[in-house]
């Protein structure tokens, strides 16, 4: 039993109250966001206790909310991708407005404003969280007695008697980056699961950085990668590459991409898809020529080219030809030197395949960094029904590659690409012959037409693979695209390849089930193309699909400019694997089959006799015309959204007249925050002597009257009087707010209609000319649609 003297209780009570007094900065998070020691204790406190994504993504939106407009346009969607993005680890939860928001409108197509506004929000939705976490802290701290984790380092910073050699700061960054550093080495302690784990801690890191807290093992290198707005978090000097495969690498999806990158242990995250590019930091040096090889030096051997049809590895013998190959084929990304342990390429198929099981949720992650591609306009094209289901040519070698080629003994081959690369068997090969003979006429279509499905689905997985494996992978590996090129050019390729990969695969087992003669296929075809699944399928096809147009374009554009760019897509088009078909034949495939769906399914109703199977087929059918409407309306909608943009670009203003009432409103008119609903030539009869060809344009809540003028969309005000001085109701303004309009046709020309415009000052009277009368007909039920939608 112990006996507590006089004195001693008010030592207790001494402590007590200094513990209250001592750290002030842990009274409010805007204090303690600016000092990195105590902030980290913080974090530690939080990460052992809570769920600590609200208080990441509160620091971050901070950075955010105070980016100027390019860099805000630039990380928005990066910030998106980490925090508010459906399946991010991170994920945090935001008000459902704002939720509503940015489901219906992708992040990087919103305003600087909107972004930054957005960010506040979010950041704001979680200041109660973060206040109830850090009064927590400040509870414990006053019940422990003022002694927390990391308390000696605290007190180490707060007793510093700063001087000119050592000021404040400059201490408390020292303490600070010492206890990041043991914060790291420690950290699966802090999470044991390890994709949250390294989401976690290389988020601290990136703030940490913000706050001007080095790595002072990476602070040397030069990246180009990591939290968009802040350097990335390298590993220590003497990391063991081969000692930390015991824990493992990976990045997840959504994060970095591919989780196929070099095995740095646990400091490298990494929250950008999008700026992130490939993850190959270290240039990889010469190879050592191979002593059978009369090759020039330093030159790459071009004969060993890692294709299903020259390399059929055999679990017996899998690295057949890894004497002749000076570097090792290791995970994609990630180049090896030969003095590693040889990676064959059965044992990198049996690691791929395993990481592609996925959960749904990590399936669901936009991973915006592993589905990079390219593009091409060398080659006559060819239809891509033609080659769908066409095998392979040969492999040749290719002598004298170009540098900038995809070199065959660094090429990354999708375990996948080789198991679709052989066409699969007829059902007709694989089922009983007294099984065919049993069978009805229209037993015997409907299986055909199930055949068809799953043949087609086959070499839809198939090419899909090649854009990203052919051409993808590379183009990143070697930078010659920038992440945020390839993310805009092919977004959520990997989504879409994994969830046509799902399909075919769950076709592969139903056909196996049932000894390739099919029973009931509506649940396999109502889990794909119904529910949740659905309109998950829906969005990402509709993101991939309406970048389409913009992807064709850039991909033709960098060709002209981009010798190194025209060179690499040449050269990968040359491959086998593309079937003779160039990159541009190839992006449409995935709105190609999307239009193949309902088709398909409703053959396969047509030929369905029992009256349940066949109603949940045709509801399947409805779903994929569903989805296919969706998509279609989503590609009309981009490619509205990116005629505007150029139309803003060469929008001049400067005719507008300031006598115009609407002349402020007008000015810095920005065509791109509204929707444009139709466009066209008309003629503006604006008086009887006088009439203006105008390119007119129906945005949601105006009519936008532009004159085309060489490279411009000029805006000019008309007078309907000859006079020089013109005031007030002579003055037409060439744009029309909707919101006050009516529409007349004009009784004398069955091809004119008057837009006519009303306001406080009174009417005006816009006569507008179609070139012919269905044309007429056209506009004014378009018009009249949309003035009824804003009344």
């Amino acid at each position: 039993m112990s006996i507590i003297g006089a004195e001693d209780e008010d030592f207790e009570s001494d402590l007590a109250d200094s513990a209250d007094d001592k750290c002030p900065h842990f009274d409010s998070i805007d204090l303690l966001k600016k000092r990195p020691t105590h902030l980290l204790v913080f974090m530690q406190h939080v990460i052992l206790q809570f769920d600590p994504a609200p208080l990441l993504c509160y620091l971050h939106a901070d950075i955010v909310k105070n980016l100027n407009a390019r860099d805000t346009k630039k990380q928005f969607p990066e910030f998106y991708n980490n925090f508010l993005e459906k399946g991010a680890i991170l994920r945090v939860s935001m008000p459902s407005s704002l939720s509503f928001e940015l489901d219906r409108t992708r992040p990087e197509l919103l305003s600087d404003d909107t972004q930054r506004r957005y960010a506040a929000d979010v950041q704001k939705f979680q200041t109660a969280e973060v206040a109830k976490q850090l009064e927590d802290f400040r509870h414990r701290q006053k019940r422990m007695m003022g002694m927390t984790l990391c308390e000696e380092q605290v007190m180490d910073v707060e007793n510093h008697y700063p001087t000119d050699r050592v000021p404040l700061d400059m201490k408390e960054k020292s303490v600070a980056e010492n206890l990041l550093e043991k914060m790291f080495d420690s950290q699966l302690t802090f999470v044991p699961d390890e994709d949250k784990c390294q989401a976690v801690f290389s988020a601290v890191a990136a703030y940490m950085k913000h706050l001007e807290v080095k790595n002072r093992a990476g602070d040397s290198k030069k990246s180009k990668r990591g939290f968009p707005w802040i350097k990335v978090w390298y590993p220590h000097k003497n990391h063991d590459p081969q000692k930390s495969k015991i824990r493992g690498f990976h990045v997840p999806t959504w994060i970095g991409g591919s989780s196929k990158i070099p095995d740095w242990g646990a400091f490298g995250l990494w929250l950008s898809a999008a700026v992130l590019g490939s993850l190959t930091e270290t240039p990889v040096p010469s190879a050592k020529k191979p002593e059978n090889t009369a090759s020039a030096p330093n030159a790459e051997p071009a004969g060993n080219n890692l294709t299903p049809t020259t390399t059929e590895p055999t679990p017996a013998d899998g690295n057949a030809d890894s004497k002749t190959d000076p570097f090792q084929r290791s995970d994609p990304g990630f180049l090896s030197l030969s003095t590693a342990p040889p990676t064959t390429l059965t044992q990198r198929s049996r690691t791929e395949k395993e990481s592609r099981k996925v959960g749904r949720s990590e399936s669901a992650r936009v991973d915006r960094h592993s589905s990079r591609r390219r593009g091409s306009s060398r080659k006559q094209s060819r239809s891509r029904s033609d080659v769908d289901l066409q095998p392979p040519s040969s492999a040749t070698k290719v002598p004298g590659q170009p540098p900038t080629s995809p070199s065959p003994q660094l090429e990354e081959i999708d375990p996948r690409l080789q198991e679709l690369e052989q066409d699969p068997p007829s059902w007709r090969v694989l089922a009983s012959s007294d099984t065919l003979k049993n069978l009805g006429k229209k037993e015997t279509k409907r299986q055909e037409v199930i055949n068809e499905l799953f043949a087609t689905e086959h070499a839809h997985v198939r090419m899909l693979s090649v854009l990203q494996w052919v051409f993808a992978k590379p183009l990143e590996r070697e930078e010659i695209l920038s992440a945020l090129d390839l993310e805009t050019i092919f977004p959520s390729l990997e989504e879409i390849i994994d969830m046509h990969y799902t399909f075919y695969e769950s076709l592969k087992k139903l056909r196996v089930s049932d000894n390739y003669v099919v029973k009931n296929i509506s649940p396999t075809l109502l889990n794909r193309f119904g529910g949740p699944e659905g309109e998950w399928f829906q969005k990402l096809t509709a993101r991939f699909c309406s970048y389409q147009t913009y992807a064709l374009d850039q991909i033709k554009q960098r060709q002209k400019k981009d010798a190194r760019f025209n060179a690499f897509i040449q050269e990968a088009e040359s491959k086998p694997q593309c079937r003779r078909l160039q990159l541009k034949d190839i992006i449409p495939t995935e709105m190609q089959r999307l239009t193949k769906y309902p088709l398909l399914l409703e053959n396969i109703a047509k030929n369905t006799e029992e009256k349940e199977e066949k109603e949940s087929i045709q509801q399947s059918a409805e779903c994929c015309r569903k989805i296919l409407n969706h998509v279609n309306e989503e590609v009309k909608t981009m490619g509205n959204m990116l005629t505007l943009k150029e139309y803003q670009k060469k929008l001049d203003t400067s005719g507008l007249k300031a006598s115009v009432e609407l002349y402020a409103e007008y000015k810095s008119i920005d065509l791109t925050q509204r929707k444009m609903l139709f466009e066209g030539p008309l003629v503006w009869r604006v008086t009887k002597e006088k009439a203006i060809d105008v390119h007119c344009l129906l945005l949601d809540d105006m009519l936008v009257l532009a004159q085309k003028q060489e490279d411009k969309m000029l805006l000019k005000c008309q007078s309907k009087s000859n006079m020089t001085a013109q005031e007030g109701k002579q003055m037409l303004s060439p744009i029309i707010k909707l919101d006050s309009v009516f529409l007349r046709e004009v009784a004398t020309d069955r091809k004119a209609f008057y837009v006519i415009f009303t306001w406080d000052s009174g009417a005006q009277i816009y006569e507008l000319v179609a070139q012919s009368v269905a044309e007429m007909k056209t506009w004014h039920d378009i018009i009249k649609s949309t003035v009824d939608v804003l009344k």
